[in-house]
């Protein structure tokens, strides 16, 4: 075999084996928080608000692991507004505070008007985290927007 014949076929092998590995992630919204609100209310999507930080290694593994996961990144696209406050930035101070964030990873669910509608703290697997994803869209149509009913959905979750 000539080189240029086996420099085509390596270079076919690269392109085919690294077009199934691109990363899929779920989208966060770039503007500012005021923003993001008026677009929940337009378009009224529930909210998800991820308080992550640099430094935090599970808040990293939730973006390795679960916002990446395919089916997880899919269904944020299409039925929430998603938005990461880095929690270090002093502009979103008021934020964290308002919302008494005190540990990381910590995903506030919202409802389109900025209601707080429930709180996961720590890192979840893909599974569940889709699972709860979900359930949250299944109580927003029953308008079941309390806290209490939404920490026992996800306790549900996590014992099946």
């Amino acid at each position: 075999m000539n080189t240029q014949t086996l420099s085509t076929i390596l270079l076919f092998f690269i392109c085919f084996c690294s077009k199934g590995q691109d990363i899929i992630e779920a989208s966060f919204y770039n503007g500012t928080f005021e923003e993001l609100k008026i677009l929940a209310k337009k378009t009224q999507k529930p909210i998800l608000l991820d308080f992550t930080a640099t430094w935090c290694g599970p808040c990293r593994k939730m973006d390795e692991e679960t916002y990446s996961d395919i089916e997880v990144a899919t269904l944020i696209a299409k039925e929430y507004i998603a938005y990461k406050v880095d929690v270090d930035k002093i502009d979103n101070l008021e934020l964290t505070l308002n919302n008494k964030i005190l540990n990381f990873p910590t995903v506030l669910f919202m409802d389109y008007n900025g209601k707080v509608s429930g709180r996961l703290i720590g890192f979840y697997l893909p599974e569940y985290f889709y699972k709860i994803l979900e359930q949250n869209l299944f109580f927003k149509r029953k308008n079941l927007k309390n806290e209490t009913e939404f920490t026992r959905m996800v306790d549900k979750i996590m014992k099946e």
